[in-house]
C-alpha cells in the first residue's frame, strides 16, 4: 500500500478490476472512489455515489489538485449496443478529464488499450484511439496505459476470455513482453508510481508496465 497523506487521489471506475486493484494500494492515502451504490468502496476508502459521468461538475471540488485516475471500460458482451458503448470508453472519460482540467486537477491517468488507434477498422481500437485523442484535447498532460489482456479474475468474465487468460497463462513467458498478459495489480502499480513523480512519457504500452517493476 501507499501511504500518501499528502496528495489527493479520485477514482472512477473505482469498482472494476484495476479501480479495485488502486482502492487497495491506496486506502492509506487520501482516497476518493466515485461509485454508483453506497457501500461498493473498499474499507478504508471513501467513496461518494454519483451516477451521471457525463456531468461531473458536482464534483469540482473533490478534483481540484487531485490525481485523477480513470479506469473505465466495458465489453461487448456487458454493452451489446455499439452506442452505449462509445458512451462509456469514450464519451464518460473525456467528460471526466475536460471537468478535471476545468476544476484544476493536478494530473490525469486513463486506462486505454493495446492497438488504440483512431483510424483502426476495429471499433473497440478505434473508440480508445479516439478517447486518447480527444482527452489530450482538452487536458493535454493525459497519461494513458494501454495493457494487453488483463489478467485475472472478475465477476462477469465470459467463457472466451476465460479460456483466453489459461491460454496465456501458458505461454505467457514465451510471449514477447508486449504481448503478455498483465495484471492488475502491475498497472495499478505503474499508474501510483507516475503519479508520485512526473513520468518521462504520456503513453504506456504493455512492456512499459511490465518492465518498471
Amino acid at each position: 500500500m501507499f501511504k500518501d497523506l499528502e496528495s489527493k487521489y479520485i477514482i472512477f471506475g473505482a469498482t472494476g478490476v484495476i479501480g479495485t486493484e488502486l482502492q487497495e494500494l491506496l486506502r492509506e492515502a487520501n482516497t476518493l472512489a466515485v461509485v454508483r451504490r453506497k457501500g461498493s468502496a473498499i474499507d478504508g476508502v471513501r467513496e461518494i455515489v454519483h451516477t451521471d459521468l457525463l456531468d461531473i461538475s458536482p464534483l469540482s471540488t473533490e478534483l481540484e489538485d487531485a490525481n485523477v485516475l480513470i479506469a473505465l471500460g466495458t465489453t461487448k458482451a456487458k454493452t451489446p449496443d455499439k452506442e452505449k458503448y462509445y458512451q462509456i470508453d469514450h464519451d464518460m472519460p473525456v467528460h471526466i478529464a475536460a471537468q478535471a482540467k476545468d476544476s484544476g486537477a493536478r494530473t490525469v491517468h486513463v486506462i486505454s488499450a493495446m492497438g488504440a488507434d483512431p483510424e483502426s477498422r476495429i471499433f473497440y481500437n478505434a473508440t480508445k484511439g479516439k478517447m486518447e485523442r480527444d482527452v489530450k484535447e482538452v487536458f493535454p498532460e493525459a497519461y494513458f496505459y494501454r495493457p494487453s489482456l488483463i489478467m485475472g479474475d472478475r465477476d462477469e468474465m465470459r467463457i472466451g476470455e476465460s479460456i483466453a487468460k489459461g491460454f496465456f497463462s501458458l505461454i505467457n513467458t514465451i510471449l514477447p513482453r508486449k504481448y503478455r498478459g498483465i495484471y492488475p495489480r502491475k498497472i495499478a502499480r505503474t499508474i501510483i508510481d507516475n503519479c508520485r513523480q512526473v513520468p518521462n512519457k504520456k503513453i504506456w504500452e504493455n512492456d512499459d508496465m511490465l518492465n518498471k517493476f
